[in-house]
Order: C-alpha cells, then structure tokens, then sequence
C-alpha cells in the first residue's frame, strides 16, 4: 500500500505556470525543438523521394543508408531533448549552451529511457495495468537526471520515489494534457489535409508542427510537476 503523501496542484495551476516560463523562453525553446522536427520532415520527404528511385539503388546500400539515416535521427533526437531539457532544468539561457550542456546527457537519457521502456513494456505484457503503473512511476525520470545529474538507474529510482503515494494523481495530471495533445493533432491532420496535403504528409507536417510548437510546453509542465512532487517527497504524517 502506497504511504499517502501532500497533494500537488492541479491540472490548471500546472499548466498555467508551464504557459508563463513558455512566454518567457519562446524564442530559445523553438529553436532548441525545431532542429529534430525539421530533420525529421526532411527525412520523410527524403525518404519518400528515395522510394520513388528505389530500383536503381542496390538494395545492400540502401539498407545501410536507412540504418545510418535512423541512428542520426536517434542522436539527434536525443542531443535535442536534453538540451530542451537543460533550457527547462537548468535554465540555460542560450542556445549553444543548451546543446554544449546537454551532449554529457545523451547517453544517460538514451539508457534511462531504454530501461524506462522495457520495464514498462515487461509490465504491460503481464498486465495492462503494472504498465501504466510503471509508467507513471517513472514518468519524471529525465527531469530527475538533468536536475541532479544522476544515473540512469537512480533518475528512475527517483522518479518512483516522488511518484509513488499519488500515483493515481500524477497519472490524472498526465492523461489530461495528453487528451489535449491528441485532440489538437487530430484537428491540425484535419486543417492541413483541407489543403490538399495527403494523409502521410499532413502527418508529418503535423507532427513537426507539434514537436516545435507543443513540445517545450509539455516539458515545462512535466518539469513543474516533477518540482512540487520534488518538493513534497516526503510522507505527510496522518
């Protein structure tokens, strides 16, 4: 049984502070988030292209080329987060800083995550319910990697230890803004398939849409989640 611990803002309040550090960091926050969305759509369009000359590619090379493709991609990603991360965390303030910082992060958080995700994965196989557990356990994990600058293993420890006594509670706060994100993308798809766009493109288009301009604000309100639980980690006494 889970030891009770002090209630954390709600929903409104989370994302209401979340939507003020987003002001206040527009223009470093797109430009640290913009760099993968547009790797990415470029690499859509690229492979899209690609597939159309496909026949006149050896297929051995083509094969190493989209593995090089993803692993770029990966590292990228990664780099990008992390320094999204470091603007979030540890409140860089410049956009060189921000990825200078966070190239020490990649590797934790690629084996954070990967641990993060087999975890979850081994409890959903089991269960459908120990994996949404688990993934609410450790759904603060990156947050507690960059703040306290830990290992793998102890960010997801961490983020249990903080979770855990309102998981309930912590997982409300994340399916909320998730149902948003969802409800926003669907209509966006909808809005630029109105022009024309075919349903592969507007996705990626979307999905780049969303990783610039989304992205930051979803971080900013995990990040004053993962503060007021942070804050409040110790059992109230009842």
């Amino acid at each position: 049984m889970e030891t009770t611990k002090p209630s954390l803002p709600g929903v409104a309040v989370l994302f209401k502070e979340a939507w003020a550090l987003y002001q206040e960091k527009f223009w470093l926050l797109i430009g640290v988030t913009a760099i993968p969305s547009l790797l990415t759509l470029l690499a859509g369009v690229a492979a899209a292209a690609f597939s159309l000359s496909m026949e006149d590619f050896p297929t051995g090379g083509m094969l190493i080329a989209a593995i090089i493709g993803v692993i770029i991609l990966i590292v990228v990603s990664i780099w990008s987060e992390a320094a999204l991360l470091t603007v979030v965390v540890n409140h860089s303030h410049k956009f060189t800083d921000a990825f200078m910082q966070a190239r020490l992060f990649i590797i934790p958080l690629f084996l954070a995550g990967l641990l993060c995700g087999i975890i979850t994965l081994g409890g959903t196989i089991l269960l459908i319910v120990p994996g949404i557990i688990f993934a609410t356990w450790f759904s603060l994990y990156s947050f507690a990697l960059i703040d306290k600058n830990l290992k793998p293993v102890e960010a997801l420890k961490t983020s249990k230890r903080y979770v855990v006594g309102r998981t309930s509670k912590v997982l409300w706060k994340w399916i909320v803004p998730g149902i948003v994100y969802v409800v926003i993308a669907i209509l966006l798809n909808a809005i630029l398939s109105m022009f024309g766009l075919d349903k592969d493109m507007a996705s990626s288009l979307g999905g780049a849409i969303l990783g610039v301009l989304v992205a930051p604000l979803w971080a900013l309100y995990g990040f004053r989640l993962y503060s007021y639980a942070k804050e409040d980690s110790h059992p109230a006494s009842v």
